[in-house]
């Protein structure tokens, strides 16, 4: 399994077509007037399978905000089932095959600093990005 693609945004849904529409996309900073600093941002990802992947399986994904220093912010923790596509439909054999995720991210910064965000599944850390919380107590 590999990473295609994953970005923080301000919202984002899915529509029934599988299609993901997003606001405010790339998020590396949030703020707020006061500590701690509230908000919810969402982890798009799209997820592929690789050749020799099984096509059938669970996958323990986690999803982690923490501090430099390594304090927790945000920590969520799923299983996925993967499962054999259909042998008819709209499946495009020269396409990548996967799955899309779309999470939102509730977190609590209690000061101002620099975090970091990742994407592990399996164990093995797809993902991380920097995200900075900006509040009163900045420079």
């Amino acid at each position: 399994m590999r990473l295609q693609t994953a970005l923080l945004c301000n919202a984002a849904t899915t529509e029934a077509t599988g299609l993901v529409s997003m606001l405010g996309a790339f998020v590396d900073t949030v703020g707020g007037p006061a500590l701690p600093i509230n908000v919810q941002l969402w982890l798009v990802a799209r997820l592929v399978q690789e050749e020799g992947d099984d096509v059938e399986g669970v996958d323990h994904i986690v999803v982690l905000v923490e501090s430099v220093g390594g304090e927790s912010v945000c920590r969520l923790e799923a299983q996925a089932t993967r499962t054999r596509p259909p042998l008819s439909g709209p499946v495009d054999p020269d396409m990548p095959q996967g799955g899309l995720m779309v999470v939102p991210l509730p977190m609590s910064f209690p000061r101002s600093g620099l975090y970091s965000v990742s994407l592990a599944v399996n164990g093995q850390q797809l993902w991380l990005a920097p995200l900075r919380a900006k509040g009163p107590d900045s420079e």
